[in-house]
């Protein structure tokens, strides 16, 4: 794992977020390694140590040539426990971070998509042989991509920094939206990173909405 210089945190944050909120259920299988590496865009040694940490800590079982299945089984009420516990104290943080994202993270963005070239797109746009459950939602997708170009760890590991401490992507759950790209007909690359963009700012905002509700009943609550 040290080789990975903690990468395979971020894999093994995301499937437990979804694990212990309620996302996946006792019984589903997660994506397969490659899959995985391609929604991270790291390598398969890196989806390795995540998945062996997600096993030695009771969530998964891994069996050799077929996909990780998730034993770890609880009641419903303690998904509920379980995303106050963690959201309710960093209120402040989610909301700083909320406001403040936009800002640092627009003008870098917008410079990763000056230099994208027309191979990184036409890959982007490629239809998935096979769409399946558990994804990393499309605009977050689109901003790995794009941030990508600009060739820095550092910038994607801010990006990703930031969306570990929200977290609220992770639970974004919307499969008809992982294919609208390649829905889109013969619409422009302006016109589809337009509704992209649209409906990052639309989505994540009401997500963000639910989440502040959320946490209004659940601090008294729990």
């Amino acid at each position: 794992m040290k080789s990975d210089n903690g990468l395979y945190k971020l894999i093994y944050e995301y499937f437990e977020t979804r694990l212990l909120y309620g996302y996946y259920a006792c019984g589903d299988s997660l994506p397969s390694i490659a899959r995985i590496g391609d929604m991270f865009r790291m390598a398969p040694g890196t989806v390795r140590s995540a998945l062996a940490l997600l096993e030695k800590k009771g969530y998964i079982r891994i069996d050799a040539r077929k996909t990780a299945r998730v034993i770890y089984e609880a009641p419903r009420v303690s998904f509920r426990k379980n995303a106050a516990l963690y959201f309710v104290p960093r209120r402040n943080g989610i909301m700083d971070l909320a406001e403040s994202g936009k800002l640092l993270f627009e003008p870098l963005w917008e410079e990763g998509l000056r230099r994208m070239d027309q191979k990184t797109w036409d890959r982007f746009c490629r239809p998935p042989e096979e769409p399946f459950q558990g994804a990393v939602s499309m605009p977050v997708s689109f901003y790995i991509m794009v941030l990508s170009n600009l060739n820095n760890r550092l910038i994607l590991d801010l990006y990703w920094e930031t969306i570990r401490y929200i977290r609220f992507p992770y639970l974004d759950n919307k499969a008809d939206a992982e294919t609208e790209v390649w829905n889109a007909g013969e619409l422009s690359q302006e016109e589809v990173i337009s509704a992209l963009r649209n409906r990052f700012e639309v989505s994540y905002g009401k997500a963000a909405s639910d989440l502040f509700a959320f946490m209004d009943k659940a601090e008294n609550e729990f």
